[in-house]
């Protein structure tokens, strides 16, 4: 029988594990050298929350975060739940014009940010936006596009920050002089059904959509899915996967309810750094998606890694074909890795395998709802539930978000009157309660009045001996409606031809499902959280094709 949905704040969660395991690790940066106990967090925390009350920083109100995976992440994060702030995940990947939208659409009175890394300037690009900063602050001359917009606050910086922007050092400095009492009264005011996050939709499909995260909903969904990888205090989590993406928050937040330890190998994805923080860190348990595992499992110096620690995990983002399966389990040694299921919607994991399923039902399904979550599986057209085995939309209750910000005519769309939020995904389910997902509604192929799985496909092709990956999608076409295309990642030094594709395809699928045009890759456009942008794929093969539907 599983525990009990928590019912408490994010930040009186830490606070308990801070005084059950003060003095154990709770957060490593291996690159940066920076090791903190859960009394350390949890004292740096309490200032920075303090240095944003003497900002006038107020409940609910929007707190955005800029950086890449660095300690100071993980301050914020904790800083926003404590005082009953919304925390606003940016991606670093973001460009001006993605931080206008982001800074617009989320209202955002506070941002924080980095200044630069190897890849991004973010001050310049600040600046590039806001010139004024140069000479005041927006307390000083608000900005008009920014309304909401109060404060900048620089993560260390090499040289003085602009005359309108505060350095984190000082808003620390500041938190001492305010009573410990102003802290304790706020975070006594906060309730675990407050929004801790306003996490945006990966952008796989196009605008990105402001989902509204409670602290209830994201500290079961790490606590159970954690749960599920048998968690205790000594347990030790790689996150490879970057800060912002809500599956490594589930991660952070599920062992921050155990006395686990979180393991930040680098700033950004690393394999050589990944591989280098499990052996020295000795850790337990890895949060990735697929292509990351891959990346480590082809660093040439693999072999020379200790990873005999690495016990669980959890992989998602993407389904696991059999045989890179098998290589995670008998390379990687994790043999108690869980594959998800899950969305931003459902504040992380929707379903999970169990750490003792065959291996098959770990590379074939994405195992069973995980506590408190109910599924269905629907006809898309009338929502009449289908019995098991039969494909149509998954639809799930439990642990939902509140919303999306500022978008009711969407949240309507998105969870029908019963309150089950229609995922947009198909899949079935056995007799047993595994889900098996079987692709996006919005992208089956159209042919000929037939709607045709990518998936299907795609299995087929990546049981080709020289096919390490595949993306199978539709591109329009005048006589069939749609036609189907293929980008193919071949194996590490092997060649695979459209002629070698086609005369594996015969006998295995029918012809109409043959893809007509191929494009071979090394690569696939991705989010930084590791998920294909296939609208990337679709536009790309459209130009160099030249399609329409005319």
């Amino acid at each position: 029988m599983s525990p009990k949905p928590l019912w408490i704040t994010v930040g009186d969660q830490f606070d308990r594990m801070a005084e059950t395991f003060p003095d154990r690790d709770a957060f490593v940066h291996v690159d940066r050298n920076v090791r903190y106990t859960y009394r350390e967090i949890q004292t740096i925390a309490n200032r920075f929350s303090k240095g944003l009350l003497s900002l006038g920083v107020g409940r609910g109100e929007h707190l955005a975060l800029w950086a890449t995976s660095i300690p100071e992440w993980i301050i914020v994060q904790l800083a926003s739940a404590k005082i009953g702030a919304i925390l606003v995940p940016f991606n670093p990947q973001y460009q001006v014009e993605e931080l206008r939208y982001g800074l617009q659409y989320s209202d955002v009175r506070t941002l924080i940010l980095l200044e630069r890394d190897e890849h991004s300037h973010y001050l310049k690009m600040l600046l590039d936006l806001c010139p004024s900063l140069l000479h005041s602050g927006p307390k000083q001359s608000p900005l008009k596009a920014f309304p909401h917009l109060k404060e900048m606050v620089l993560i260390p910086s090499s040289s003085p920050p602009p005359p309108g922007v505060l350095l984190f050092q000082e808003i620390l400095e500041r938190g001492e002089r305010v009573p410990d009492q102003a802290l304790a009264e706020r975070q006594q005011a906060c309730q675990p059904e407050d929004t801790l996050n306003l996490a945006f939709t990966s952008g796989t499909t196009g605008t990105p959509k402001g989902i509204m995260i409670t602290h209830y909903g994201f500290l079961n969904n790490g606590y159970f899915g954690t749960l599920g990888q048998g968690f205790t205090q000594m347990d030790r989590l790689c996150t490879a996967i970057p800060f912002h993406y809500n599956f490594t928050i589930t991660g952070l937040l599920g062992s921050f309810c155990h006395g686990a330890a979180i393991i930040c190998p680098s700033d950004t994805f690393d394999p050589e750094k990944t591989l280098m923080a499990i052996e020295k860190e000795r850790c337990t348990a890895i949060y990735a998606v697929p292509s990351m595992l891959v990346a480590m499992m082809e660093h040439p110096q693999f072999s020379r890694f200790n990873l005999s620690s690495l016990r669980t995990g959890m992989v998602g983002g993407a389904m696991i074909p059999i045989d890179l399966m098998k290589r995670i389990l008998e390379n990687l040694g994790a043999k108690e890795i869980t594959i998800s299921y899950g969305q931003s919607e459902g504040s992380g994991s929707i379903t999970q395998t169990l750490r003792d399923d065959p291996i098959e039902i770990r590379a074939m399904t994405v195992g069973k709802t995980i506590p408190f979550v109910e599924i269905r599986i629907v006809l898309p057209e009338t929502g009449e539930t289908l019995s098991a085995g039969k494909k149509g939309e998954l639809c799930y209750k439990g642990f939902l978000m509140k919303g999306y910000y500022k978008m009711p005519a969407a949240t309507l769309r998105a969870i029908d009157r019963e309150g089950w939020l229609h995922s947009g995904d198909l899949a079935t389910l056995d007799p047993q309660g595994y889900v098996r997902i079987e692709g996006r509604l919005k992208e089956m192929i159209l042919k000929d009045g037939e709607s045709i799985s990518p998936i299907d496909i795609e299995e087929i092709l990546s049981s080709h001996p020289k096919i390490q990956e595949s993306q199978v999608f539709g591109v329009p076409d005048p006589d069939h409606h749609e036609e189907i295309a293929a980008w193919i990642r071949p194996q590490k030094e092997e060649q695979v031809t459209k002629e070698e594709v086609l005369r594996f395809l015969e006998g295995k699928l029918p012809e109409k499902y043959f893809p007509r045009y191929m494009k071979f890759v090394s690569s696939f456009p991705m989010t930084s959280t590791g998920k294909v942008q296939r609208f990337k794929l679709r536009e790309i093969t459209i130009n160099e094709w030249e399609l329409s539907h005319e």
